[in-house]
């Protein structure tokens, strides 16, 4: 039992989402909340908090410009950090030292679910480099098949601390946790009844010293599974876990041979009525069918093949992860903006083959080498801070400015047809706030094209 009422909670990184939502939670639980951001030019959510409960004022407290021990002074009960602040800032370790506990938000505020739902919910936890949101939101849309009410959250969606005083009639059934390697690092309390890694590739080497120190971070996602329950993830990944969960290798998984879609070793249909293209994709609702498959079975719940045949058809995937913007002149438009490693744009790129390809990449270096988006022969055009760098690890000459001008010299590259691609391999942080404003930046673009 977690007791937070008459608790002084601490919020590092209380400026963003996730921030934002545990300062709220903890304030209605009965908290006094201190708030702290590295950047004093962010708004903390005093406004939209307040603005609901005006009486929680008295119990909310801003101790920015202060992002080191010294917010330590407030005397805290317990630290409550937001994903995006790095567990090796000073300010974790003195806590320990000081012997107070120091939580993740996303982990803490599943605990925190298990204590005021009427009923646990089953949680499906998905991580990995690539895949994580789209397989989320299909688990979640497939769920319906099998009579299980879901939500998806956590990276994705909603952030659980929102979830936690739901009222008993929008509880679920089932929560399709989307898991990012920042949200699992401080993992205590989270239990993945259904636990996936997708895929493990460079990324955030700006955050983790190796790609081993990574791989370590997704590993938590088993840390309170039990032999009860299931870890899907590639063969190599598995041999690295200690998990007591059942285990399936990924590339073991057979949900899709040929131009057909089977579940339970059933014929389900045919493939194409699955329109997200790639084969990365394919994988994606390979996990989706597996996840429902045990879900179903644990819950004694019945799956209505019809139905699930009918969702997939229905998934149209995600804004901003391999999405359609629109065809003009004989141009395919794809704003896959949320590909911000080079192992997604890889990937994607594999689903134009044979396509005269301009690819549009570029934003802030997470300091990973660009070289393998050579291999596909797409027309690199770089833009933004990591411009200089792609050029030079692709070998191509193509450097821009932005955006806007990367689209141009893009277009005229594909006028007599072809993709133009927006698979930026790296952060959005240069030029844009969110991987979500630069892929509304390309739609834009494109949309005024459009009108010409």
């Amino acid at each position: 039992m977690i007791e937070i009422s008459g608790k002084r909670i601490l919020v590092p990184g209380g400026a963003g989402k996730s921030g934002a939502a545990a300062a709220e939670l903890f304030l209605r639980l009965g908290a006094t909340v201190i708030l702290s951001d590295s950047d004093a030019e962010r708004k903390l959510p005093f406004q939209s908090i307040l603005a609901k409960e005006p009486s929680l004022a008295e119990r909310l407290m801003d101790v920015r410009p202060a992002d080191g021990i010294e917010v330590l002074e407030h005397r805290p009960d317990f630290v409550v950090t937001a994903p995006g602040v790095p567990l090796t800032l000073p300010l974790f370790g003195e806590a320990r030292l000081r012997g107070i506990p120091v939580y993740g938000e996303n982990d803490l505020a599943s605990a925190l679910i298990e204590q005021h739902w009427k009923k646990s919910p089953m949680i499906c936890a998905i991580t990995g480099t690539d895949g994580k949101s789209t397989t989320t939101a299909l688990v979640q849309s497939l769920a319906e098949a099998a009579g299980m009410t879901a939500i998806a959250c956590g990276n994705f969606g909603i952030p659980l601390s929102s979830l936690v005083l739901l009222p008993e009639s929008e509880q679920t059934s089932l929560l399709v946790v989307e898991c990012s390697s920042f949200q699992l690092e401080p993992a205590q309390f989270l239990r993945a009844h259904v636990a996936f890694i997708l895929n493990v590739n460079q990324d955030h080497l700006d955050r983790y010293a190796s790609l081993k120190e990574y791989l370590e971070a997704k590993l938590k996602i088993t840390n309170r599974q039990t032999s009860e329950d299931l870890f899907i993830a590639p063969g190599p990944i598995l041999e690295a876990s200690k998990t007591s969960a059942r285990r399936i290798a990924l590339e073991s998984l057979r949900a899709v041979q040929g131009d057909k879609i089977y579940f339970r070793g059933q014929l389900l249909g045919d493939r194409a009525v699955f329109r997200l293209p790639g084969s990365h994709n394919i994988a994606n609702l390979e996990c989706a069918l597996a996840a429902i498959d045990d879900l179903a079975t644990r819950a004694e719940k019945p799956v209505d093949s019809t139905r699930l045949l009918e969702l997939i058809g229905a998934f149209r995937g995600l804004p901003h992860r391999m999405e359609i913007v629109g065809d003009f002149r004989g141009i395919q438009f794809i704003n896959d903006s949320k590909a911000t490693t080079v192992q997604a744009v890889c990937s994607g790129l594999t689903a134009f083959q044979g396509k005269r390809v301009a690819l549009l990449a570029g934003g802030y270096d997470k300091g990973l080498s660009y070289a393998p988006l050579s291999a596909f022969g797409a027309e690199i055009l770089a833009f933004g801070a990591a411009a200089q760098k792609i050029a030079r690890d692709t070998g191509t000459g193509r450097i821009y400015e932005n955006l806007s001008a990367a689209f141009n010299a893009a277009v005229e590259y594909c006028r007599e047809g072809g993709v133009v691609y927006l698979g930026p391999a790296c952060a959005s942080y240069d030029q844009y706030n969110s991987y979500e404003e630069r892929g509304d930046h390309f739609r834009k673009l494109c949309t005024q094209m459009f009108s010409q």
